[in-house]
């Protein structure tokens, strides 16, 4: 089972928000489709709608926000992928200086892949090239280095680091008969070829590089400067300098300059036959390729309406089918403040009118001014937003829905100062000996530092700020939380940071104890204590480190510093002598995780949006969920039944309804429950319109909530606007995930206010009016197709079997066609990391057994069970990819029994149960015993025979030297047996003989397992005793009685393992077997006919000669209920009516 995050983030766009600091500059952009994408230095992405009304007006506004890079965005580049719901999927790659390589969907605008690795230790990455071949494509990201780091484009798995090229130029990909081939271009024309040798194996996939003989030069034009880009276009490659553009075309000779222009060129973008050259005068040109040459269409400025702003930089796309295009203009004005914003000016402009320039038709910057957010923290469970000098504290409910409204706030008595950081502090009593001994209890603070360097500290519950303390004169930039178990004078205190200077200060006792002096300008970057010690050892950027004692007075006192001091790794905070020692970089957020007793873990943390203006805080679906969950099992324990419902304003139910209201647009479910009016009728309508009532009053009204955002991978985060919410179709990503959200909220909401009966027609309901309506993502529901909250898991699965079941033999088609190459037994090697291959397990097992229209080819069912069989052998640090393997192939047995070994992978389920026997909370041993229940549902005749091979192998299977795994493979499979006898024992019935045939083999003396096994066996023994009137067992004489076939009785002797006496006299299936106190005589049934047998007591039975005995007694009892020993030769039948009869043997 897994547990996928599954939160929200929440903004609130004050008119701040909406435009971008001016203080930014533009450092790459992108127009894709009616999109204009633009990268900031601050790491920040923008999406604008480029939009065109009836009229024939052109208008921009910003559909989103996305954050997740730190460092300035150097590059933006298309990619196009199939998805899940389109054969042609647009996506855009963006790059920041820093080396960090995202991957987002235009559609969702959200992240779906983050590079681990991208750049070589210490190189800063300067551009990218998205190498193209048949399989997909790579990724190459080079910087000012002769290394370049190759990544596969679907996965962005790092496959391979390109070096020896003594001076690195520009990748561009070249034509080679096979394979690919590519061209590398310096700065100053040369020319080198390279063959990339892609070598794929099972589970490996290398890529490498072979340089070819030869190389060559292009024909610059030197006065131009030296080369800063080169783009593949049509049969030729486009070069870019300073000043100017120029087409080359390779042929037999070389290559040789068919056209050029020149003119001031700050960029170059190609789409196909058309290439947009951007000028350093913020215009551009539009040119044609027409072969080994190009037609220039006209250049287009920005009118004389923007002269008195600073262009940022500009953007175009043409279509050449209709001859026009749009360009648009990122701008600010000249004098800058903090109000101010980004200005987008649009235009269109065809190839018939030139002069039609780009207007300043669009404009961001506010108008009525708010102060923007700077900073959050988690406060006494709540948010804290800061705005200037004041600080908002919201609830979960209150953040949602009433952002102007905080629950409290704080005025600062600052000198209008404003706070740029907020950081929780959580002091607790420290108790060194005994055993009481470590961290507990204690009392919360809120810190807030100032752009003047004061810090203001903030007490609970009181809210008010007890003290003020100047400490530097430039912004506070951190503040660490020393640990609790180092000396007295320095455990619990806090350490602040700004630039190269630092202070510790005590905040229990609101004092400065020591301010550090500064450090030749360089920055402080990290430090490091010891437990036990009032030592504290700072590490600047320059590589210096210095160790301070605070001693038992004011004040510290600075010790000598170890002798090798000023290394590379110091400079990173990783010199620590002594294994003591334990760093800390500055500004690195601490593990709140034993500090959150005060906090339920609904509100998560987005302070990158804070600091940017705009107030955003995660909600997390999964607390919300478990606290009313458990305030619904604290009330279901009272007394009086009137009474075991949640009341209206108890915490949980407030944050549920609140999100609720978030999450449901427009603000009525209603008009999310399917009713319709021609089918629905009399007590069913009724019913329908009591659970729509119940429905809104979970709605709160004239609310403003937040706008809605996404999580993506790598942490990356984004906000949508309200226009992008309401002003288009949102993403199936989006859709999928807040109709999971919702329909969770609804089912707990009616459970907690009594209202249960009504949970599954709600749900029902809710996701019909989805059904054919808006598009979904079925990736998302397999994504919690195996959650570890029933709740989330159910849900989820009721959710895909729903849209499966709606979607068209064609539709279906389509699915398989795009989840089969990610199975795990065809996936390649460079995406076998992707997260899709589990889900397209789920997915495709699920199509399988439950909507087999079209049906599976063979080959595809081959490589499911392969696939399964992989995942079972492979399983993750959680058992992930293990546990949900177990679950698919417990579904899909039947379906594919006939295509996999069978016996192997019952083998492996049994070994699993081995390594899980531990520990009966792992999730692996929670789902095995419904898969293998499931898979005797199915077959319950080959899992007997499979379990029986495993009780006892035969010879040639397994060593005599290894006994110990036959003995512990032997015990899991009896375990496995008696489990599923004790649960269901009807599946066993018909073929239990070849069970306890196994198992008396087990405990033959020679076998060498009777002493391991017998435990187990005693176990299996008793379950089918209580669960089979077949099956009798006399412990003492360790004699077991068992009527296998019609007409057949053995009685075995469990001290040899040998049958000891054959009964005859009956012909059918003897039941109510039942040995006498003695073990010497046996009663069974036969129909209507009562018959004991005695067993041998001579020599001769003893020696087991005397085996085949007949019938002490018979006799005919119609109506018999039930059969007992009275002592040791009288048997009583109970008949039916409350009669009884004795048989004296």
């Amino acid at each position: 089972m897994t547990t996928a995050p599954f939160s929200f983030p929440f903004s609130h766009w004050t008119s701040s928000a909406l435009s971008p600091s001016s203080c930014n500059d533009v450092t790459s952009t992108l127009i894709l489709s009616s999109h204009l994408i633009v990268g900031l230095s601050s790491g920040e992405l923008c999406i604008y709608e480029l939009s065109t009304s009836e009229s024939g007006e052109r208008s921009t506004y910003l559909l989103a926000h996305l954050l997740g890079h730190t460092s300035s965005i150097v590059a933006i580049a298309p990619y196009i992928t199939a998805s899940e719901t389109s054969t042609s999927e647009q996506l855009f790659l963006t790059l920041s200086h820093d080396g960090q390589l995202s991957k987002w969907e235009l559609s969702d605008k959200r992240c779906v892949q983050t590079a681990k690795e991208t750049m070589v230790q210490g190189v800063r990455a300067t551009g990218m090239a998205v190498v193209g071949r048949k399989e997909g494509s790579l990724v190459m990201v080079y910087g000012w280095a002769c290394e370049v780091v190759v990544l596969n484009a679907e996965s962005l798995e790092r496959v391979a680091i390109w070096r020896g090229v003594p001076e690195w130029g520009f990748p561009v990909q070249r034509d080679v008969q096979e394979g690919t081939g590519l061209y590398t271009i310096t700065i100053g024309g040369e020319i080198q070829s390279w063959i990339v040798q892609e070598t794929r194996e099972k589970r490996s996939y290398v890529v490498g590089f072979t340089k070819e003989e030869g190389t060559g030069k292009l024909e610059i034009n030197e006065q131009w400067g030296a080369v800063r880009g080169v783009k593949r276009a049509g049969e030729g490659y486009l070069v870019w300098q300073a000043g100017g553009v120029s087409l080359h075309v390779k042929d037999a000779e070389g290559f040789r300059k068919t056209k050029e222009i020149e003119r001031g060129t700050a960029g170059i973008e190609v789409d196909g036959e058309t290439v947009v050259v951007k000028t350093v005068d913020h215009g551009v040109i539009i040119l044609i390729l027409k072969g080994d040459s190009w037609e220039e269409v006209g250049e287009w400025k920005p009118s004389d309406e923007l002269k008195d702003e600073i262009i940022l930089g500009v953007s175009a796309i043409y279509n050449t089918e209709r001859k026009e295009g749009t360009m648009a203009a990122i701008s600010r004005e000249t004098t800058w403040t903090a109000d101010n914003g980004i200005d987008i000016s649009i235009a269109s402009f065809v190839a018939d009118d030139p002069e039609w320039s780009v207007k300043s038709l669009n404009n961001f910057r506010p108008r009525d001014y708010e102060k923007p957010s700077t900073c959050s923290e988690i406060f006494n469970n709540m948010l804290a937003v800061a705005h200037g000098t004041e600080i908002n504290l919201y609830s979960t409910s209150a953040f949602l829905l009433n952002y102007h409204e905080p629950t409290a706030s704080i005025k600062l008595k600052s000198d209008e100062s404003t706070i740029c950081l907020l950081k929780r502090v959580r002091i607790k009593e420290y108790v060194a000996t005994g055993g009481a001994y470590g961290s507990k209890g204690g009392k919360e603070y809120l810190v807030a530092g100032t752009k003047s360097g004061e810090l203001s500290i903030i007490e609970s519950p009181s809210y008010q700020c007890s003290k003020r303390l100047p400490l530097f004169t430039n912004p506070i930039q951190s503040a660490n939380l020393l640990p609790s178990d180092l000396g007295s004078r320095l455990r619990s205190t806090l350490l602040v940071s700004c630039g190269d200077a630092a202070a510790i200060v005590d905040v229990e006792r609101a004092r400065v104890m020591v301010n550090f002096p500064s450090h030749d300008h360089s920055r402080l970057v990290s430090f490091a204590t010891q437990p036990g010690l009032n030592i504290v050892a700072l590490t600047y950027e320059d590589g210096t480190r210095k160790e301070w004692n605070m001693g038992e007075e004011d004040g510290g006192v600075l010790l000598n510093p170890p002798p090798s001091r000023g290394s590379a790794a110091s400079q990173d905070g990783d010199d620590v002598p002594d294994a003591d020692w334990r760093a800390v970089k500055i500004g690195e957020l601490e593990d709140h995780a034993d500090d959150d007793d005060n906090c339920d873990g609904s509100i998560q943390l987005c302070d990158d949006f804070c600091r940017i203006g705009l107030p955003t805080a995660a909600i997390n679906i999964r607390s919300v969920l478990s606290a009313l969950e458990a305030a619904i099992n604290t009330a279901s324990m009272r007394t009086r039944e009137t009474e075991r419902r949640v009341v209206g304003n108890h915490p949980a139910i407030m944050n549920a309804k609140s999100l609720l209201t978030a999450l449901v647009p427009g603000g009525s479910l209603g008009a999310y429950l399917y009713i319709d009016d021609e089918v629905d009728t009399g007590e069913e309508l009724n019913e329908l319109e009591e659970v729509q009532f119940a429905l809104d009053q979970f709605l709160f009204r004239r609310k403003q909530p937040g706008s809605l955002g996404q999580l993506g991978a790598g942490g990356r985060i984004t906000m949508l606007t309200p226009d992008a919410l309401y002003g288009e179709e949102i993403s199936p990503t989006l859709t999928s995930i807040r109709l999971l959200a919702i329909l969770c909220l609804v089912s707990v909401l009616l459970k907690a206010t009594g209202k249960e009966n009504s949970v599954n027609t709600a749900v029902k309901r809710i996701i019909i009016s989805h059904l054919g309506r808006e598009r979904v993502s079925l990736g998302v529901f397999a994504k919690f197709w195996s959650d570890t909250n029933p709740l989330i898991r159910e849900t989820s699965r009721q959710c895909l079997d729903s849209f499966l079941r709606a979607l068209s033999p064609a539709e279906r088609s389509s699915v398989v066609t795009y989840w089969a190459p990610y199975l795990p037994d065809t996936v390649a090697p460079e995406l076998a990391t992707q997260k899709e291959v589990l889900r397209a397990v789920i997915l495709l097992g699920k199509l399988l057994v439950d909507h087999p229209d079209p049906p599976f080819p063979d080959a595809l069912k081959k490589s499911l069970g392969s696939s399964i069989s992989l995942l079972l052998n492979e399983p993750s640090s959680e058992c992930i990819y293990q546990t949900t393997a177990i679950e698919v192939l417990g579904y899909t047995w039947t379906a594919l029994e006939h295509s996999v070994d069978c016996l192997r992978l019952i083998h492996r389920l049994i070994l699993i149960s081995i390594s899980h026997s531990k520990s009966s909370q792992s999730k692996a041993s929670q789902v095995l015993p419904r898969a293998l229940l499931s898979i005797a549902e199915k077959n319950s005749p080959l899992l007997v025979t499979s379990l029986a091979a495993n009780i006892h192998p035969p010879p040639s299977s397994t060593p005599a030297t290894d006994i110990s795994s036959m003995a512990t493979s032997s015990s899991a499979a009896m375990a496995i047996a008696a489990s599923i006898i004790q649960c269901s024992p009807d599946l066993f019935f018909p073929v239990l003989g070849i069970l306890l045939e196994a198992v008396l083999k087990t405990l033959d003396p020679s076998s060498g397992l009777r002493e391991r096994v017998l435990p187990t066996v005693t176990k299996l023994i008793e379950a089918a005793v209580s669960a089979y009137d077949i099956v009798a067992f006399h412990r003492p004489s360790q004699r077991l009685a068992f009527s296998p076939a019609v007409g057949v009785v053995c009685v075995y002797d469990l001290k040899t393992g040998q049958t000891a006496f054959v009964l005859d006299g009956h012909t059918g299936v003897a039941t109510a077997l039942s040995f006498n106190p003695e073990g010497k005589m046996v009663v069974g049934v036969d129909g209507d006919e009562v018959l004991v047998w005695r067993l041998g007591t001579g020599i001769w039975g003893i020696l087991g000669e005397e085996k085949a005995l007949a019938p002490k007694v018979r006799e005919v009892v119609v109506g018999w209920e039930k059969v007992e020993w009275k002592g040791e030769k009288m048997v009583r039948v109970l008949v039916k009516g409350g009669g009884e009869k004795d048989l004296a043997v």
